[in-house]
């Protein structure tokens, strides 16, 4: 495999687990640097044409796209700190109830059961047995893990903390935020619940399972826990990885608990480029056309033809 490729792409593959989303250095081909902050109008070449499309200051946001600028501005915030558990505390209920199920396969899977997992979900489980003791694995919850992979630097945080946003959408109660180099392709977001906005990893990771499975067939790697493997070790801090965690879990893990059957025997992803409910990479095809219902579709396009 291309060690030169590994570098590039490991640390798109360590964000799966810290959350700051699928947009990092030059490695995913589709997201680059949202941020919070309030910008200034720019203009940047258009993906339409030659002339320039603006990009909206934060002055011109709705009240709605104003609460979701907050949001992730509060989420840069406490991921600068290292503040892993108000990072987790601003998770989406999606987004924890994913990582449980992380912890799940992690304690569990065996070889065959691993392969049958999409690219994503299948990384986020091996970092877990890489990082973890036994006894920590045992004992894991999704908000203590992920706290932790905050506080510990698990993740680059550089494409979230050095960004700018270029466009906030509005769908309901989904929103996206698209980075100002490439104000149409969305890399954050977000889901309003009861208490306000809170941040969807998941939905980014969706869209991240496609361009693994583009890098892997580039890298020329056929064996896909091979190929998860030497991610995890060439991101990781900890070394070595245990090839012995390729082939299951460590002894004395609790029993799994009601109702996690359907994680014990994940569906065969036949395409082995992501599994069912991983989505498309930014380059696939564009999504379906949008209702724009009064006061529920509030979009930044304000691009000129």
């Amino acid at each position: 495999m291309n060690v030169n490729r590994i570098g590039r792409v490991a640390v798109v593959i360590v964000l799966v687990l810290a959350g700051a989303g699928p947009g990092c250095d030059d490695a995913s081909p589709a997201a680059t640097s949202p941020t919070g902050r309030a910008s200034s109008t720019t203009v940047l070449p258009s993906s339409r044409g030659p002339k320039p499309s603006l990009v909206p200051p934060a002055s011109k946001d709705s009240d709605v796209q104003r609460e979701v600028r907050a949001a992730f501005v509060d989420y840069q915030t406490v991921l600068r700190n290292k503040d892993g558990a108000a990072a987790a505390a601003r998770l989406d209920a999606g987004t924890i109830e994913a990582y449980r199920g992380y912890i799940i396969q992690a304690q569990h899977l065996k070889r065959p059961e691993l392969d049958a997992l999409g690219l994503v979900a299948l990384v986020n489980v091996l970092r877990l047995r890489h990082e973890l003791s036994p006894d920590e694995l045992a004992r894991a919850t999704a908000t203590e893990i992920f706290a932790r992979s905050v506080r510990e630097g698990w993740t680059s945080d550089r494409a979230l903390l050095d960004a700018k946003v270029g466009r906030i959408s509005v769908h309901g109660d989904r929103a996206n935020i698209s980075p100002a180099k490439t104000p149409f392709s969305p890399a954050f977001y977000f889901k309003r619940e009861d208490d306000g906005w809170r941040y969807d990893l998941i939905e980014g990771q969706k869209r991240l399972g496609a361009t693994l499975g583009s890098l892997m067939g580039a890298s020329g790697e056929k064996d896909r826990l091979t190929f998860a493997a030497q991610l995890i070790a060439k991101a990781s801090a900890k070394q070595p990885f245990d090839p012995s965690h390729l082939e299951g879990p460590p002894p004395g893990m609790p029993a799994p608990p009601p109702g996690s059957e359907a994680l014990l025997a994940p569906e065969k992803d036949e395409g082995h480029g992501h599994a069912h409910g991983e989505g498309h990479d930014h380059g696939g095809a564009p999504p379906p056309p949008r209702p724009r219902a009064h006061g529920h579709d509030d979009d930044h396009d304000h691009a000129h033809d």
